[in-house]
């Protein structure tokens, strides 16, 4: 992604023009979705996150630095990260709880 993408996130998100930025992120690579998450704030982070389908938070959860995974799971319902979990490849749900805190 590069600034011209983070600009029309921003604009999406202040706009609310949720079912527009669905598309945008959805068709968008994980890992680059992965980048533009970990450059916003903690609200519009989840707001992003949360218009992902099922499928592609799982992929672009995975993608996410440590510090961000544990960001986002600061603000997600425990259903939601169940969610997350369980569209997960086995390995990278074992390593994102081997990297977690005990609490």
């Amino acid at each position: 992604m590069d600034f011209d993408d983070i600009e029309k996130v921003a604009e999406l998100l202040e706009k609310k023009s949720y079912g527009e930025l669905r598309i945008f992120l959805n068709e968008a690579n994980e890992v680059d979705v992965a980048l533009l998450l970990s450059d916003l704030e903690n609200e519009d982070m989840l707001r992003a996150f949360r218009l992902l389908d099922k499928d592609v938070a799982a992929d672009v959860f995975a993608e996410l630095e440590p510090d961000d995974q544990e960001r986002l799971i600061g603000y997600l319902t425990d259903a939601e990260l169940g969610a997350v979990l369980s569209e997960m490849y086995d390995d990278d749900a074992a390593d994102l709880i081997g990297e977690m805190p005990a609490s």
